[in-house]
């Protein structure tokens, strides 16, 4: 007897049916995303800190010149970290929707916002290059005035990561609270999240600098959601029952 034919697009379907019906797909997923955010933390944390002297624009222009490559590469880097957490929402939406559908829809709003910010504030990251390069139509600059620009852009990127980050706290914030209100998750994980809020310091810049050491205490949530879900995964039999009593189709 001939095997029914297999096409393509059953396949994909069945691909999608399984993906949306498993909790522990997307909280491997969930975890995946993280890792590459965290491998993104390259520009963050090695390439600006390397070339970026606060108080010296010759000098970070020279750094941007002589290291174009390495520039360039934190700039893809910032856009792949957007491109992560773009991920990450989608599917933390879509774990944590039967606990609270619209704060879940809430809370992935907010996380978009604030990736929007980013994605736009990656044009200044970029824009150094453009006002730092030899060409003919910026010989209307004197040197010193492209580096001075060069330092405005890179410290509008700045501007613009810190604002989002707002959102991020306001995000982790119900996020904490739908992971407190899960069955499938531990409750203290929930709190740990909802310390996120601590990057609402960002509202007013002069005490985020001044409280920068204790902010960075307020990402360790999501270190400890990343690491929860890449080991220990979702109670999977808990969120098909919160998702049939929220009246969620599976």
């Amino acid at each position: 007897m001939p095997s029914p034919e297999i096409r393509p697009g059953d396949i994909l379907r069945a691909m999608e049916r399984n993906a949306r019906t498993s909790p522990r797909f997307l909280a491997r997923m969930v975890a995946v995303g993280y890792l590459l955010l965290m491998a993104c933390g390259f520009d963050l944390f090695f390439v600006l800190p390397k070339l970026f002297i606060r108080s010296d624009a010759a000098a970070t222009a020279a750094n941007i010149l002589a290291h174009e490559g390495l520039f360039l590469a934190g700039f893809a880097t910032a856009l792949v970290a957007v491109a992560a957490y773009l991920m990450i929402t989608v599917l933390l939406y879509r774990l944590l929707e039967p606990v609270n559908r619209t704060l879940s829809l809430s809370a992935a709003l907010f996380s978009l916002t604030g990736c929007i910010v980013q994605g736009v504030g990656a044009v200044f990251h970029y824009a150094p290059l453009l006002v730092l390069e030899d060409q003919t139509y910026l010989s209307a600059f004197q040197p010193g005035q492209r580096q001075a620009l060069a330092m405005v852009f890179l410290n509008a990127y700045g501007a613009a990561y810190n604002i989002s980050l707002v959102f991020f706290a306001l995000y982790l914030v119900q996020i904490g609270y739908l992971v407190f209100r899960s069955t499938f998750l531990p409750r203290w994980l929930g709190v740990i999240l909802m310390l996120g809020v601590g990057g609402l310091v960002f509202l007013y810049p002069p005490l985020a600098r001044a409280l920068l050491p204790g902010i960075m205490l307020s990402s360790v949530g999501e270190l400890l959601l990343f690491l929860w879900l890449a080991v220990k995964g979702v109670d999977a039999e808990r969120w098909h029952a919160q998702a049939a009593a929220a009246g969620l189709p599976e």
